[in-house]
């Protein structure tokens, strides 16, 4: 991201936890019944077809990583988003 018009892009979440909206989409299969386990740090939530926020830890580099599982066969598309704080573009 952009910060205050300097041109050049930084993280914007660095050695945070912030909320990211995460769902999930059946894409081939275009249905199905299970959800997405998801562990981010210590936290193993699941993911679901309706955006929930989920509390992500970022580094020092600005990356949240997530370990992803799905129990049944198949290919999803996961979405994740968030609110860019203020001065970001």
């Amino acid at each position: 991201m952009q910060k205050g018009g300097t041109g050049r892009c930084v993280p914007a979440y660095q050695n945070v936890t912030q909320p990211v909206n995460l769902s999930f989409a059946y894409t081939n299969p275009a249905s199905g019944t299970q959800s997405i386990n998801v562990l981010s740090g210590s936290n193993l939530t699941s993911i679901a077809t309706t955006a929930t926020a989920h509390q992500l830890p970022f580094d020092a580099n600005g990356t949240a990583t997530l370990v992803l599982n799905y129990v049944d066969a198949g290919q999803l598309t996961v979405t994740a988003n968030g609110t860019a704080p203020t001065g970001w573009q």
